[in-house]
């Protein structure tokens, strides 16, 4: 649904590859006019590492509405590496400013590198995410079991009993969408003022729906950026089951069927659990399901 894949070398426009929802590297309130924020050429964008510019507020500036539009379910997944240690610097916080130091003013979802995400009404953490080393984090807010939970380099971290993530997407009022800032930093007056989150992004993805933990490994063992050939579904009989396959590159991907084609047919999802078998993943469907299917790879 959207994907900033930070390969850009130049300006202050971080491109959404697939969703068109560009964002932009912004400061916050430092008065000196400095960004500290530069492009390695390799695709990272490093911000607030380089302390002799004297302002450490910079920050990705994603579009109002990503987050209240998605429906039900959804998935985050960065590849990021940071620097600091604070508990509290964001790798992302949507939703809006709260209106004085209070602990919750308006909905929001954010993750903190302590690490801790966080839903208004509740949370859950583990571990703090290292310093200094790339991780992928992939955040799954799953609205229909009302459970969030949370994957560090491929396995799963941390996730909430069934039925406590009780916020509704679309509650949030999404009019700051932010990678590296929290909702509670300048101008929130100390103790509540969270630091702004020094760190090299990679690549950062959204999804509508929730990506399988076979795909998370998937997507942690191939890493950010992989080829953006489209993918291709393909299929073998073996005894009496139809094997799908595709490339375990294709994120976000997975196969549908219809009975029948044309005007008006209806695709569902393919029931079970697919498997990584070297790079491709796989999943059998029995061939008495019925008499003629119709498949194809959709996202």
């Amino acid at each position: 649904m959207h994907r900033w894949t930070f390969n850009e070398t130049e300006g202050n426009r971080v491109a959404d590859v697939v969703g068109g929802a560009h964002g932009y590297i912004t400061i916050g309130t430092n008065t000196l006019g400095v960004t500290n924020a530069y492009w390695t050429g390799q695709g990272e964008l490093v911000i607030n590492t380089n302390a002799a510019l004297g302002a450490t507020d910079a920050y990705i500036d994603l579009p109002d509405g990503i987050i209240s539009r998605l429906t039900n379910n959804a998935t985050f997944e960065v590849w990021v590496t940071t620097y600091n240690a604070d508990y509290w610097s964001r790798v992302f916080d949507f939703g809006s400013l709260p209106g004085g130091p209070t602990w919750i003013a308006e909905p929001n979802l954010f993750f903190a590198r302590g690490s801790r995400l966080d839903w208004v009404s509740g949370g859950i953490a583990g571990a703090a995410l290292p310093t200094g080393s790339k991780v992928h984090l992939v955040v799954l807010y799953n609205e229909t079991e009302k459970q969030a939970k949370y994957y560090v380099n491929g396995v799963l971290s941390q996730q909430s009993q069934p039925g406590l993530a009780n916020l509704s997407l679309s509650q949030i009022n999404d009019t700051n969408n932010w990678l590296g800032r929290s909702l509670y930093s300048e101008p929130m007056p100390t103790p509540w003022r969270d630091p702004y989150l020094q760190a090299a992004y990679d690549e950062f993805r959204i999804y509508s729906g929730l990506l399988t933990s076979a795909q998370i490994a998937a997507n942690y063992a191939i890493g950010p950026n992989p080829p953006a050939e489209a993918p291709r579904l393909a299929a073998r009989i073996q005894g009496n089951q139809l094997i799908l396959s595709w490339p375990t590159s294709a994120a976000g991907f997975a196969p549908y069927s219809t009975t029948a084609l044309g005007p008006g047919a209806s695709w569902s999802p393919v029931s079970g659990t697919p498997t990584v078998v070297g790079d491709q993943l796989e999943l059998a469907v029995p061939l008495g399901d019925a008499p003629q299917r119709y498949f194809r790879l959709q996202r």
